[in-house]
């Protein structure tokens, strides 16, 4: 595939795989929490939905009321609900969220997203949701996304799979891991507004099941003296 920039600006967040049906499934995470837009980004991650659009999870990226977005008679039905049952709505993308840039690195490069509309959930205790969108251009993939207050330039270098003079630091994750080996994919992104630079790499499939037998493994790294690691994706898992 032809690694092309497509625009970009940030914020990344975890999009969870609602909508899919069997035994695959995500593991996501963002190393570090950007809530709160520091320095006006966010990072997070983003996968497909059957329907043909991508879930982003906005939990440590936007903060949204969902409670304001849940409707009366729906929220007033939330304390009769027992356990583990749930009520959904949608609801529209409103000017604050369509004021943000969404961004989504894949193995194609760098795209933006055009949001869709919300998802919300209610259950007995609380009252969340997720952004759907679908890219400007290109094919719907797991991604990479950034999400930023002020629209950005990226310029994006590919890069020799041997990956000479990078050294990949391990993923801190929860379940024990021996690190993936063979690279699928890896570019360079530069931010031309102030020369930021950040790494994309796309792992072999698991297919060793070292790790959940993940079919699209992406780890995403801020350059610096060291790669500092800032997004990992694991997904089509069979965990």
């Amino acid at each position: 595939m032809t690694l092309s920039s497509r625009n970009s600006g940030f914020v990344l967040i975890a999009l969870f795989l609602a909508g899919f049906a069997g035994p695959r499934f995500l593991l996501a995470g963002a190393v570090q929490d950007y809530s709160g837009f520091q320095g006006g980004r966010s990072f997070t991650e983003a996968i497909p939905l059957r329907r043909g659009n991508l879930q982003i999870d906005p939990f440590r990226a936007v903060n949204i009321d969902w409670n304001q977005k849940a409707p009366h008679e729906l929220l007033e039905r939330a304390g009769r609900l027992a356990g583990f049952d749930e009520l959904h709505f949608e609801a529209p993308v409103d000017d604050k969220l369509r004021g943000l840039h969404f961004y989504i690195f894949d193995p194609n490069g760098v795209g933006k997203i055009r949001l869709t509309r919300l998802e919300g959930t209610i259950r007995r205790d609380a009252v969340y949701g997720k952004i759907e969108g679908v890219p400007e251009v290109g094919d719907i993939m797991p991604g990479v996304v950034l999400v930023s207050k002020e629209p950005i330039d990226f310029e994006i270098i590919p890069l020799s799979k041997e990956a000479p003079g990078i050294t990949f630091p391990k993923v801190e994750m929860k379940a024990s891991e021996s690190h993936l080996s063979g690279i699928q994919t890896l570019y360079e992104v530069r931010v031309k507004q102030t020369e930021e630079r950040f790494i994309f790499v796309q792992w072999e499939a698991d297919v060793e099941c070292r790790l959940g037998c993940c079919t699209t493994n992406f780890d995403f790294y801020r350059k610096g003296e060291k790669l500092e690691h800032l997004v990992w994706l694991r997904y089509g898992c069979d965990v």
